[in-house]
């Protein structure tokens, strides 16, 4: 999905792009008919549909960052083409290493129902608890950027943000605004070492974590002396980058299970990874542009949550729901919550939604 960073991004054109993803997806599953029969097709196909679904919820946590980062929306499409491109390493490396797991140790399964059946609640709770309204209000935040370079404080109440910042924040400079040209890094004019107020001679009575942290300080220092970025600052683009990277592999430990409870082929749990990964920068800004219609994805993901953790915990009792099964109620808990979010009386959805803005002025 190519988008330049000064161009306006409609609701037409992302859904036309994850048509488009959508589209080579189907294909693939076709080609997989062809090469190995109907029943891998319909296994990926499944699992397909499952990481697609899941990753909805992803693509709200990502909206509620860049709300509380003030992210320009020029700048977005960079931080989700990274995270996809990193998010498919380590893909790899969740799923290959858990298909292994699970082929020797086949006990795990059971933990994973369980997992899968707790996560499952956890999200039937939060929208019955009213967090659809909070990704509702993060996007009404999100709708502020205008581009210009912004501070980075609006993020930093959230802990597991903080320490990726304070991180950050020790391994080098940090500018407190964006970079016009949407760069990770920008060179450092005020000659600011990493670290500086928090780092110092090492003393006698430090404590092993503080002596790791300035291991660590080090460690990043030298690589980015390597690397030539020495004389450079990071910027709060970076900040955000590392959170969604970090908020992906979280999400990952819901979704590697998940599909491994569906297959255990490591090549069809991949590439059907894969493919619905590749699909979600188009997906983010449909979203984004359309995010007051979803208010029942939340309460759907829980179902199917529960359903296959219950489903995988079934199997290893002797009740086996078939792989058509599965789609089927994957497809009309989708159906449902998409066919109940649009039927939702106007006057009782979130009235304080707003669109994200996602066009920016050409200044």
């Amino acid at each position: 999905m190519m988008m330049g960073a000064k161009r306006s991004v409609d609701l037409t054109e992302a859904l036309t792009w994850s048509a488009v993803w959508i589209g080579l997806a189907l294909t693939f599953s076709a080609s997989v008919f062809i090469w190995r029969g109907r029943g891998p097709a319909v296994l990926w196909l499944t699992s397909y549909l499952l990481e697609k679904f899941l990753s909805v919820d992803n693509l709200f946590v990502f909206l509620t960052i860049f709300a509380n980062f003030k992210t320009p929306t020029s700048q977005q499409h960079r931080v989700l083409t990274w995270g996809i491109g990193t998010a498919i390493v380590l893909r790899a490396g969740f799923i290959f290493g858990g298909v292994l797991l699970v082929q020797q140790f086949e006990w795990l399964l059971s933990f994973f129902g369980i997992f899968l059946i707790y996560a499952g609640l956890k999200a039937m709770q939060e929208h019955f608890s009213g967090g659809t309204e909070a990704h509702a209000k993060g996007n009404d935040l999100a709708s502020d950027g205008d581009g210009d370079a912004l501070p980075m404080t609006q993020g930093q109440s959230e802990s597991d943000q903080n320490v990726i910042l304070r991180l950050l924040a020790k391994a080098m400079p940090m500018s407190q605004t964006y970079d016009r040209e949407g760069r990770f890094f920008v060179k450092d004019s005020t000659g600011t070492d990493a670290g500086m107020a928090l780092g110092g001679a090492t003393a006698a009575g430090d404590s092993v974590l503080a002596r790791l942290e300035r291991v660590y300080m080090q460690t990043i220092r030298s690589g980015l002396s390597w690397v030539g970025l020495s004389g450079y600052k990071a910027t709060p683009l970076l900040a955000v980058l590392l959170i969604v990277e970090s908020t992906d592999m979280i999400f990952a430990v819901d979704s590697i299970p998940a599909v491994l409870s569906i297959t255990q082929d490591a090549f069809i749990a991949y590439t059907s990874n894969i493919f619905a990964i590749l699909g979600l920068r188009a997906l983010y800004f449909a979203l984004a542009a359309a995010m007051q219609e979803f208010e029942y994805l939340g309460l759907g993901l829980g179902v199917i949550l529960m359903f296959i953790g219950g489903k995988l915990l079934g199997t290893l009792v002797g009740v086996h729901v078939g792989v058509e099964m599965t789609l089927i109620v994957i497809l009309s808990v989708l159906g449902l919550a998409v066919l109940a979010s649009y039927l939702q009386p106007k006057e009782k959805a979130h009235s304080s939604v707003g669109r994200v803005s996602l066009s920016e002025d050409a200044s």
